[in-house]
Protein backbone atom coordinates (compact mmCIF):
# COMPACT_ATOMS: atom_id res chain seq x y z
CA UNK A 1 0.00 0.00 0.00
CA UNK A 2 1.08 3.50 -0.83
CA UNK A 3 1.03 6.48 1.82
CA UNK A 4 -2.04 8.80 0.84
CA UNK A 5 -1.10 12.15 -0.52
CA UNK A 6 -0.91 15.10 2.05
CA UNK A 7 -4.11 16.88 2.59
CA UNK A 8 -4.01 20.67 1.41
CA UNK A 9 -4.13 21.91 4.98
CA UNK A 10 -0.84 19.98 5.84
CA UNK A 11 0.39 20.60 2.88
CA UNK A 12 -0.09 24.39 3.16
CA UNK A 13 1.69 24.00 6.86
CA UNK A 14 4.64 22.55 5.27
CA UNK A 15 5.01 25.00 2.57
CA UNK A 16 4.53 28.01 4.90
CA UNK A 17 6.96 26.09 7.79
CA UNK A 18 9.78 26.28 4.98
CA UNK A 19 8.74 29.92 3.47
CA UNK A 20 9.00 31.08 7.38
CA UNK A 21 12.33 30.32 7.59
CA UNK A 22 13.07 32.28 4.34
CA UNK A 23 11.09 34.94 5.15
CA UNK A 24 9.64 35.70 8.73
CA UNK A 25 6.56 37.92 7.30
CA UNK A 26 5.03 34.41 5.82
CA UNK A 27 1.46 33.86 6.14
CA UNK A 28 0.39 30.69 5.00
CA UNK A 29 1.85 28.87 8.01
CA UNK A 30 -1.13 31.25 9.72
CA UNK A 31 -3.16 30.58 7.04
CA UNK A 32 -2.77 26.91 8.47
CA UNK A 33 -3.11 27.29 11.98
CA UNK A 34 -6.79 29.01 10.69
CA UNK A 35 -7.82 26.39 8.58
CA UNK A 36 -7.57 24.03 11.50
CA UNK A 37 -10.00 26.25 13.48
CA UNK A 38 -12.30 26.01 10.38
CA UNK A 39 -12.85 22.59 10.93
CA UNK A 40 -14.92 22.97 13.49
CA UNK A 41 -17.14 25.45 12.15
CA UNK A 42 -17.68 23.08 8.75
CA UNK A 43 -21.14 22.46 10.35
CA UNK A 44 -21.96 25.79 11.74
CA UNK A 45 -25.46 27.24 10.73
CA UNK A 46 -25.62 30.59 8.73
CA UNK A 47 -26.11 32.58 11.58
CA UNK A 48 -23.03 31.26 14.07
CA UNK A 49 -21.17 31.79 10.98
CA UNK A 50 -22.42 35.44 10.05
CA UNK A 51 -21.98 36.61 14.09
CA UNK A 52 -18.68 35.34 14.54
CA UNK A 53 -17.13 36.64 11.14
CA UNK A 54 -18.46 40.06 12.18
CA UNK A 55 -17.08 40.06 15.57
CA UNK A 56 -13.67 38.64 14.60
CA UNK A 57 -13.17 40.80 11.76
CA UNK A 58 -14.35 43.75 14.37
CA UNK A 59 -11.48 42.54 16.25
CA UNK A 60 -13.82 42.34 19.29
CA UNK A 61 -10.97 39.84 21.11
CA UNK A 62 -8.36 43.03 21.19
CA UNK A 63 -10.87 45.52 21.58
CA UNK A 64 -12.22 44.11 24.70
CA UNK A 65 -8.48 43.95 25.41
CA UNK A 66 -7.55 47.83 24.74
CA UNK A 67 -11.46 48.48 26.94
CA UNK A 68 -9.37 46.53 30.09
CA UNK A 69 -6.47 48.88 29.16
CA UNK A 70 -8.03 51.60 29.35
CA UNK A 71 -8.54 51.25 33.33
CA UNK A 72 -5.45 49.09 33.81
CA UNK A 73 -2.85 50.45 31.60
CA UNK A 74 0.50 48.14 31.10
CA UNK A 75 3.44 49.98 31.51
CA UNK A 76 5.23 50.99 28.93
CA UNK A 77 8.61 49.40 27.65
CA UNK A 78 12.03 50.43 29.67
CA UNK A 79 14.89 52.18 27.95
CA UNK A 80 16.80 48.56 28.20
CA UNK A 81 13.89 46.96 26.09
CA UNK A 82 13.63 49.40 23.76
CA UNK A 83 17.50 48.97 23.41
CA UNK A 84 17.46 45.46 23.16
CA UNK A 85 14.90 45.53 19.94
CA UNK A 86 16.67 47.75 18.38
CA UNK A 87 19.58 46.03 18.63
CA UNK A 88 18.28 42.68 17.60
CA UNK A 89 16.44 44.34 14.97
CA UNK A 90 19.57 45.79 13.49
CA UNK A 91 21.48 42.29 14.09
CA UNK A 92 18.79 40.88 11.98
CA UNK A 93 19.38 43.48 9.16
CA UNK A 94 23.13 42.76 9.49
CA UNK A 95 22.29 39.41 8.45
CA UNK A 96 20.20 39.56 5.75
CA UNK A 97 22.88 41.81 4.19
CA UNK A 98 25.86 40.05 4.69
CA UNK A 99 25.03 36.36 5.97
CA UNK A 100 25.05 33.44 4.62
CA UNK A 101 22.24 31.03 3.47
CA UNK A 102 22.21 29.17 6.75
CA UNK A 103 22.65 31.75 8.64
CA UNK A 104 19.87 33.52 7.39
CA UNK A 105 17.78 30.38 8.13
CA UNK A 106 19.04 30.32 11.52
CA UNK A 107 17.89 33.76 12.45
CA UNK A 108 14.21 33.14 11.09
CA UNK A 109 13.54 30.58 13.39
CA UNK A 110 12.95 32.47 16.35
CA UNK A 111 10.84 35.00 14.59
CA UNK A 112 8.28 32.06 13.87
CA UNK A 113 7.09 32.53 17.72
CA UNK A 114 8.12 36.00 17.10
CA UNK A 115 5.08 36.29 13.76
CA UNK A 116 2.56 34.66 15.91
CA UNK A 117 2.61 36.75 19.12
CA UNK A 118 1.91 39.91 16.77
CA UNK A 119 -0.74 38.08 15.02
CA UNK A 120 -2.44 37.35 18.73
CA UNK A 121 -1.25 40.98 20.20
CA UNK A 122 -2.47 42.85 17.26
CA UNK A 123 -5.87 40.59 16.57
CA UNK A 124 -4.46 40.02 12.82
CA UNK A 125 -5.59 36.52 13.26
CA UNK A 126 -8.94 36.78 14.58
CA UNK A 127 -9.39 39.28 11.58
CA UNK A 128 -8.09 36.81 9.42
CA UNK A 129 -10.30 33.53 10.76
CA UNK A 130 -13.10 35.84 10.50
CA UNK A 131 -13.00 36.32 6.64
CA UNK A 132 -12.29 32.64 6.32
CA UNK A 133 -15.58 32.41 7.66
CA UNK A 134 -17.53 34.80 5.38
CA UNK A 135 -15.64 33.04 2.68
CA UNK A 136 -17.05 29.56 4.11
CA UNK A 137 -21.00 31.76 4.04
CA UNK A 138 -20.29 32.95 0.48
CA UNK A 139 -19.32 29.59 -0.34
CA UNK A 140 -22.57 27.76 1.06
CA UNK A 141 -24.69 30.52 -0.35
CA UNK A 142 -22.74 30.60 -3.47
CA UNK A 143 -22.87 33.94 -3.78
CA UNK A 144 -20.61 34.18 -6.75
CA UNK A 145 -21.26 30.72 -8.22
CA UNK A 146 -24.57 32.15 -8.92
CA UNK A 147 -24.28 35.87 -9.44
CA UNK A 148 -27.46 36.40 -11.63
CA UNK A 149 -29.93 35.63 -8.20
CA UNK A 150 -27.48 37.93 -5.99
CA UNK A 151 -26.95 40.94 -8.36
CA UNK A 152 -29.40 43.10 -6.31
CA UNK A 153 -27.82 41.82 -2.52
CA UNK A 154 -24.43 43.14 -4.29
CA UNK A 155 -25.31 46.63 -5.58
CA UNK A 156 -27.13 46.92 -2.33
CA UNK A 157 -23.61 46.09 -0.20
CA UNK A 158 -21.61 47.98 -2.71
CA UNK A 159 -23.79 51.16 -1.91
CA UNK A 160 -23.63 50.32 1.85
CA UNK A 161 -19.64 49.63 2.28
CA UNK A 162 -19.30 52.69 0.04
CA UNK A 163 -21.05 55.48 2.24
CA UNK A 164 -20.43 53.99 5.27
CA UNK A 165 -16.68 54.28 4.64
CA UNK A 166 -16.97 57.39 3.58
CA UNK A 167 -18.98 58.37 6.64
CA UNK A 168 -16.78 56.71 9.03
CA UNK A 169 -13.38 59.15 7.49
CA UNK A 170 -16.04 61.96 7.83
CA UNK A 171 -15.73 60.87 11.52
CA UNK A 172 -12.89 60.22 11.91
CA UNK A 173 -11.03 63.31 10.27
CA UNK A 174 -12.69 65.83 13.10
CA UNK A 175 -11.60 64.11 15.91
CA UNK A 176 -7.80 63.50 14.93
CA UNK A 177 -7.60 67.54 13.90
CA UNK A 178 -9.28 68.15 17.61
CA UNK A 179 -8.33 65.22 19.78
CA UNK A 180 -5.48 63.45 17.83
CA UNK A 181 -2.72 66.25 18.88
CA UNK A 182 -0.14 65.93 21.97
CA UNK A 183 -0.25 62.52 23.87
CA UNK A 184 -3.61 60.82 22.56
CA UNK A 185 -5.76 59.49 25.49
CA UNK A 186 -6.66 56.22 25.74
CA UNK A 187 -10.55 56.17 25.06
CA UNK A 188 -9.36 58.13 21.73
CA UNK A 189 -6.84 55.36 20.92
CA UNK A 190 -9.70 52.74 21.95
CA UNK A 191 -12.26 54.55 19.51
CA UNK A 192 -10.04 55.13 16.54
CA UNK A 193 -8.79 51.68 16.44
CA UNK A 194 -12.55 50.88 16.31
CA UNK A 195 -13.09 53.06 13.57
CA UNK A 196 -10.26 51.36 11.46
CA UNK A 197 -11.46 48.03 12.08
CA UNK A 198 -14.97 48.84 10.68
CA UNK A 199 -13.90 51.10 8.10
CA UNK A 200 -11.08 47.69 7.39
CA UNK A 201 -13.92 45.43 7.08
CA UNK A 202 -15.81 48.03 4.72
CA UNK A 203 -13.54 48.64 2.47
CA UNK A 204 -12.91 45.30 1.88
CA UNK A 205 -16.74 44.60 1.28
CA UNK A 206 -16.79 47.48 -1.54
CA UNK A 207 -13.44 46.23 -3.39
CA UNK A 208 -14.85 42.65 -3.07
CA UNK A 209 -18.36 43.59 -4.69
CA UNK A 210 -16.96 46.22 -6.82
CA UNK A 211 -14.93 43.95 -8.97
CA UNK A 212 -17.32 41.69 -9.03
CA UNK A 213 -19.86 44.07 -10.24
CA UNK A 214 -17.31 45.46 -13.18
CA UNK A 215 -16.30 41.56 -14.06
CA UNK A 216 -19.78 41.21 -15.45
CA UNK A 217 -19.59 44.27 -17.22
CA UNK A 218 -18.43 43.37 -20.88
CA UNK A 219 -16.64 47.10 -21.11
CA UNK A 220 -14.38 46.13 -17.77
CA UNK A 221 -14.37 41.90 -18.35
CA UNK A 222 -11.23 42.33 -21.50
CA UNK A 223 -8.98 44.52 -18.88
CA UNK A 224 -9.76 42.26 -15.78
CA UNK A 225 -9.55 39.30 -16.99
CA UNK A 226 -5.97 39.84 -17.40
CA UNK A 227 -5.53 39.81 -13.46
CA UNK A 228 -7.12 36.41 -13.32
CA UNK A 229 -3.72 34.99 -14.43
CA UNK A 230 -1.85 36.24 -11.08
CA UNK A 231 -5.32 34.90 -9.17
CA UNK A 232 -5.00 31.58 -10.77
CA UNK A 233 -0.99 31.66 -9.75
CA UNK A 234 -1.62 32.90 -6.35
CA UNK A 235 1.05 30.83 -4.19
CA UNK A 236 3.83 30.90 -7.46
CA UNK A 237 3.81 34.61 -7.22
CA UNK A 238 4.02 34.87 -3.94
CA UNK A 239 6.73 32.15 -3.20
CA UNK A 240 8.62 33.83 -6.00
CA UNK A 241 8.61 37.23 -4.78
CA UNK A 242 10.83 35.82 -1.73
CA UNK A 243 13.08 33.70 -4.12
CA UNK A 244 13.66 37.20 -6.33
CA UNK A 245 14.31 39.00 -2.89
CA UNK A 246 16.93 36.08 -1.19
CA UNK A 247 18.58 36.50 -4.53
Amino acid sequence: THAPPPSPPLLTGLIGLAHSLHWRGDILSIYFVVGLVMIFFRNASDKVLIIASLLLILNLPIRIRDGYRVFYPTPPPTAQQQKQNEQKNKSYWDTVKKGNYRELLMANVPAIVDKFDFQFDSGRIYITLGYFLLGLLAGRRKWFAKWEEHRLFFKKWLKISGFATLGIIAVAVPLGIFFGSGEPKPWFNLLMSALYDVHCMLLTIFYIVGMTLLLQKKSWQGALQNFSVIGKMALTSYLSQTLIGII
